[in-house]
């Protein structure tokens, strides 16, 4: 039988550390997990520190799975708004959430030669 947790949404505000390239350059953010929508395989964070914020007043993304016959089909989206006009488009995270999604669905799939995730038990 299965737990039922029920916390006030006040409650449920976890952050994490990442590391990251973007466009080569080693990156440091601090995100803020929002929503974990279990029914709809969502989940939702925002950037609360770190060198995206150099760039960007808010940066939040969005990623729900779908599941298909075989696998599942990853939706991200980004949320975002620029410091100044300036700014070049999010194109980076994008293509960055792209290719993370990638690296798991080819170790998730058992093709992990040339990816860049690797597990330990």
């Amino acid at each position: 039988m299965g737990r039922s947790w029920h916390y006030p949404l006040f409650a449920l505000h976890f952050w994490f550390v990442h590391l990251y390239l973007i466009e080569g350059k080693p990156c440091v953010s601090k995100r803020l997990i929002e929503a974990v929508d279990e029914k709809n395989n969502s989940l939702t964070w925002k950037e609360i520190e770190g060198d995206v914020l150099k760039h960007f007043k808010s940066l939040r993304f969005i990623i729900q799975c779908t599941p298909k016959d075989k696998g599942s089909v990853a939706h991200i989206t980004l949320d975002y708004e620029k410091l100044h006009e300036g700014i070049p488009d999010a194109h980076s995270f994008l293509q960055l959430c792209a290719d993370t999604a990638k690296d798991i669905d080819a170790y998730l799939m058992g093709y992990n030669n040339g990816s860049r995730i690797s597990a330990k038990a």
